[in-house]
């Protein structure tokens, strides 16, 4: 693919700077986050170095607008930081200035508005792009858009020694390795690689720091606490169980807090949105869910499908949250990117999308409705599905699901039905955690794609292990 640097022929001398702006950015920015971790106050201004010549370059060289205006923000924003760690966070000058955890409600509040503030950047951005003569066409917009926005939480975060804001920069991280390298600047992806190993540095020591302040407020009692709080920072969440009302007890028995479902499946034909390919999709799908609260979930995982002509290979990355507003009915947001191998559909090798629904959901019925923000389409998928679940026997149940799909201007001019689809399943338990489901499937190709799309009749089978 292009713009992609092959690890054979890549030149690994180069991670010692392609330029010297380059190698300065890069070691004022290690230096600097190292000494953040150590709750060191000369992190800060070592940033600001890094933001300038970062801003730099984003616009003179990578053509990264959303990682552009970031770094030219970063210099008020560092400068704030300095200021709330010189002044102790407004703690009094007895009381330590030591990490801590956002309170529950907080904290969901604050993973719902980064959901809907990368929404509003990559939108933003976008808009600009296409209205601003001097704004260059952004880059991998909502991949740079994601990393821009948890960025910003993450530095207000980290200002105030949140412990979130290591697990923003987790994701900002993974993210930056990938951009940068595809930008062709491994100097860049090879910081970030080091940001990520630096950043669980940070959150051993900001807890251990955390551990210590418990252990001497509450003495040989506070082991306990210390324990608990690595258990769960290590399946990068937070300390929940204090928080968790009398009410969830029953649910946080029957209800692990983390799960994750493993899926190998044969499709006779790839069908997706009405569209179809060539026959013999076999796919595979890894699946996870944390749940943070009674009421808030997080969830992602990863795809990857092939047919058996070459002719097609994607690999999908997807990450979402789930939010309860009642007990049957669930909203929610998820953002996911897709990079192709080999497909016939299109000559870029990636897209993202971002996706919000509402869904209500008994023990049976559930209803569905999603829309769907694809930067490769430059357009909307509101989708609206139902399924129905009929228990069989104690191994063997029947599941019935309708699918219909709107398409606004996604991959067309106007706005027009596009598909339709019935689908049958049959989830057979084989093990308590082995599941096989056959199943058969047909799609109706409506207005906005029957001129090269056919209606079809598929079947496959597909094997979920849960652990």
């Amino acid at each position: 693919m292009t713009g992609i640097l092959p690890l054979a022929t890549f030149d690994w001398t180069a991670l010692l700077g392609t330029t010297p702006l380059e190698i300065i950015a890069t070691l004022c920015s290690v230096l600097g986050v190292f000494l953040i971790a150590r709750q060191n106050i000369l992190g800060w201004p070592l940033g600001l170095v890094w933001a300038g010549i970062s801003t730099y370059l984003c616009f003179t060289e990578w053509n990264l607008v959303s990682d552009g205006i970031l770094y030219l923000t970063y210099i008020p924003i560092q400068i704030y930081c300095w200021v709330v760690w010189v002044r102790r966070g407004g703690q009094p000058e007895e009381k330590p200035f030591l990490p801590t955890w956002l309170p529950l409600r907080v904290r969901t509040i604050v993973i719902a508005a980064a959901l809907l503030s990368i929404l509003g950047w990559g939108l933003g951005v976008s808009s600009l792009a296409a209205h601003v003569a001097w704004i260059p066409t952004p880059a991998l917009l909502w991949r740079d858009s994601t990393t821009t926005v948890l960025n910003y939480y993450a530095q207000f975060l980290q200002a105030r020694k949140r412990m979130e804001n290591w697990i923003f920069w987790v994701v900002v991280n993974v993210l930056g390795i990938h951009i940068y390298w595809v930008k062709g600047s491994p100097i860049y992806s090879a910081q970030y690689a080091f940001f990520l190993v630096l950043g669980l540095y940070g959150w051993l020591a900001w807890h251990r720091s955390r551990a210590a302040q418990l252990k001497a407020a509450q003495g040989s009692g506070t082991t306990g606490v210390a324990v608990a709080l690595l258990a769960v920072a290590l399946t990068s969440s937070t300390a929940l169980a204090a928080e968790s009302s009398d009410a969830n007890t029953d649910r946080a028995v029957t209800q692990p807090k983390f799960s994750t479902a493993l899926t190998l499946g044969y499709d006779s034909r790839y069908t997706l949105y009405g569209f179809g390919l060539s026959r013999h999709l076999y796919h595979a799908d890894s699946y996870s869910t944390y749940a943070l609260s009674d009421r808030t979930t997080l969830w992602g995982g990863a795809w990857f499908g092939y047919l058996t002509d070459g002719t097609y290979r994607e690999l999908d990355g997807y990450v979402g949250v789930d939010y309860a507003l009642r007990e049957t009915v669930i909203a929610g947001a998820a953002v996911s990117f897709f990079r192709y191998f080999e497909v016939p559909f299109t000559d870029k090798d990636s897209d993202e999308e971002l996706s919000t629904y509402l869904t209500y959901r008994t023990e049976r019925l559930q209803l569905s409705i999603r829309d769907h923000l694809s930067d490769l389409a430059r357009g909307h998928l509101l989708r609206g599905l139902a399924s129905y679940t009929q228990p069989l026997n104690d191994r063997v149940s029947a599941e019935l699901k309708a699918e219909y799909g709107y398409a606004f201007r996604y991959y067309i001019t106007d706005n027009r039905p596009q598909y339709a689809l019935f689908r049958a399943n049959l989830p057979v338990r084989v093990t308590d955690t082995l599941y096989a489901t056959p199943f058969i499937l047909h799609t109706l190709a409506l207005s906005a794609i029957d001129e090269y799309e056919r209606d079809r009749t598929i079947g496959g089978l597909s094997f979920t292990w849960l652990f």
